[in-house]
């Protein structure tokens, strides 16, 4: 590991206020050095202190950033952008979000925030339109998109070394993919990974 102590310091204390203010019940943080993936901070909150053990308890000491999973949610949008038919396609228009929200089948509406409109690629990930994003998806097959999050480390172990890392994902060979999966996964929802496993995928950890 080459853990920062300042900024260990810092971003532990900003977690800790962030958990605060929005009244979350936990909350996990890493911070990474982009131009060589070195794990400079991992903090958790609520933590403890280990040289005082009277505020100890299972709960505190859990380090969620490397086993407990979630949503990835828009931090997987970019990833779509990648697939070359997207790509010529994008070059060529623009996606119409309006009115700022879908159907999707299985009784689901997705919504975005607001109408945006007729946007741009790269408006889609700046808006983080989820409408926008699933409107992408279509152009391509379950087949494409499971070979991009295959490319970036989905369903793949992610190389951090810490004792304990969950370092799995649950995405399933695009055979057994439900019709809706595409449009799900295109905005982030339906996939599970631990706050490591998306800095990996990021970093390129595989």
């Amino acid at each position: 590991m080459t853990i920062d102590n300042r900024i260990q310091y810092a971003a532990y204390k900003s977690l800790k206020e962030q958990v605060i203010k929005v009244n979350a019940d936990s909350g996990s943080i890493i911070v990474v050095d982009s131009t060589n993936g070195e794990i400079l901070a991992l903090a958790n909150s609520p933590s403890y202190n280990p040289n005082n053990k009277n505020g100890y308890t299972p709960e505190k000491a859990r380090n969620r950033a490397i086993k407990e999973k979630f949503d990835p949610g828009s931090t997987i949008k970019p990833f779509l952008l990648l697939q070359h038919k997207i790509q010529k396609f994008l070059f060529e228009n623009k996606i119409d979000t309006s009115p700022g929200k879908l159907k999707i089948g299985g009784g689901y509406t997705i919504e975005d925030t607001k109408n945006h409109g007729i946007l741009s690629a790269d408006q889609v990930l700046i808006k983080s339109s989820n409408v926008g994003s699933v409107k992408i998806s279509e152009i391509i097959s379950q087949e494409d998109y499971y070979e991009i999050l295959s490319y970036v480390g989905f369903g793949e172990d992610i190389d951090i070394n810490l004792s304990g890392v969950n370092n799995s994902t649950n995405l399933k060979h695009f055979t057994k993919w439900k019709p809706i999966d595409l449009k799900t996964y295109s905005y982030g929802y339906g996939l599970n990974v631990t706050p490591s496993i998306s800095e990996g995928i990021y970093c390129n950890r595989k």
